[in-house]
């Protein structure tokens, strides 16, 4: 079985893809002028967990992943926000919102959300921590639309902390 190393428990994690993640990479860089194609939640249990078309799911990392993926740490995030995305992850695979192409375009026209629970990668985790964290450690609080953001946006946020790149172990 392929995985990250586990993370802390008192860590949250975002996964950004800077290039290579689908065949949508080059259109999302045309769309928010910068590295940062794919943005995602790194589960405590070292999966992956994305909003990539047509839902949201959990899967493993891969070798692909390896050259594209940077793994970032929201500062000052805590066990009980770990423990709180956790619960939110259960609850989005169990009831999974769908991936939206029409939203990633209507961002890219500078048009707003649409008002229902589809969205595209980096609006879903920007969701998720909105909904599990404090304004404090919400990396892009000033927005007009609360979740409207490109994975490169997340990826300059100053609440968002690079650490090595991640470690494949096969079991």
């Amino acid at each position: 079985m392929n995985q990250l190393l586990h993370p802390k428990p008192s860590e949250v994690l975002v996964a950004i893809w800077a290039r290579g993640h689908d065949s949508l990479d080059s259109l999302i860089k045309l769309f928010t002028h910068g590295r940062g194609t794919h943005a995602a939640f790194v589960r405590g249990n070292g999966k992956i967990i994305e909003n990539f078309f047509p839902r949201v799911r959990e899967r493993e990392f891969n070798e692909k992943d390896l050259n594209s993926v940077e793994i970032y740490r929201i500062v000052g995030s805590t066990k009980t926000h770990w423990k709180n995305l956790e619960k939110w992850f259960d609850q989005q695979l169990d009831s999974p919102p769908g991936y939206s192409i029409r939203d990633l375009f209507r961002y890219a026209f500078n048009m707003p959300p649409t008002k229902d629970s589809s969205c595209f990668c980096s609006e879903w985790v920007l969701r998720g921590i909105r909904l599990n964290l404090p304004e404090k450690l919400q990396p892009l609080v000033r927005l007009p639309y609360k979740d409207w953001a490109s994975p490169r946006d997340l990826r300059i946020s100053p609440r968002l902390q690079l650490i090595e790149a991640p470690v494949i172990s096969k079991d």
